[in-house]
């Protein structure tokens, strides 16, 4: 007999018309599974596809389902022992994970070694089976979101010191030009003697100094403008 016409047809129907019936019937039938088959291999597609990780537990915490993007994360968050029922990911405790908190419903999980890794897994409750209760947990791979926010933390560091450099060199820089501005104005009295123009000499020398590294300071900064100059690097040989 055709497929599915055993499901329609009796022994009273042993006719030309009901082998007819019977055989329209397993031909519907294998059009819509046909169909369903190709829906079902589109949806596995569409789910393989995706970039986070899904994963259906049942009660006992076994993987009943996993797109790949799972399958690869279960094997670094299990060491290799995704088979059967789930007992960590990573260092934290499977319960530890499913637990009901409404204060943090995304779990962070970090795997030291080189390169680390950072993930992120949320668990929802969820029906399994149409009379059992389960998980589904959201898998995602945050290693790079997380450098980005590093990086973004620690420009935003030394754009703070830079500022904070940048105010305290101005401040410098005006109390070393009054101190330099007091110097001339002393040494250009023609009733000092030699001595006292020498410790005033010593102190326009060092009020110089003092300003070129605050213009080292701005330079940090970025307050400053650079001034590209030659070098001579035989000495240094």
């Amino acid at each position: 007999l055709a497929w599915g016409a055993s499901d329609v047809l009796l022994p009273t129907d042993i006719t030309p018309h009901g082998m007819a019936r019977a055989v329209r019937h397993a031909l519907a039938c294998r059009r819509y599974q046909l169909k369903i088959d190709d829906q079902a291999v589109f949806l596995e597609r569409i789910f393989d596809a995706l970039s986070v990780g899904i994963v259906t537990l049942d009660e006992d915490c076994r993987v009943l389902l996993a797109n790949q993007v799972a399958r690869d994360y279960l094997q670094l968050l299990t060491r290799g022992a995704s088979q059967g029922s789930l007992h960590h990911l990573g260092p934290l405790p499977i319960q530890e994970i499913l637990k009901n908190d409404c204060d943090l419903s995304v779990k962070e999980i970090m795997l030291l070694g080189t390169p680390r890794r950072i993930f992120e897994v949320h668990a929802t409750p969820s029906l399994c089976t149409c009379d059992q209760e389960g998980w589904t947990l959201l898998l995602r791979d945050i290693t790079q979101a997380r450098q980005v926010q590093e990086t973004a933390e620690k420009q935003d560091r030394l754009a703070a010191v830079g500022q904070l450099a940048s105010g305290i060199a101005h401040d410098f820089n005006n109390i070393m030009g009054a101190i330099l501005l007091y110097s001339e104005m002393i040494l250009s009295h023609a009733d000092l003697d030699a001595r006292d123009q020498e410790r005033l000499q010593t102190i326009m020398e060092q009020t110089t100094r003092a300003a070129g590294l605050t213009r080292q300071i701005l330079d940090f900064s970025r307050s400053g403008l650079l001034e590209p100059h030659r070098m001579d690097l035989i000495p240094f040989l």
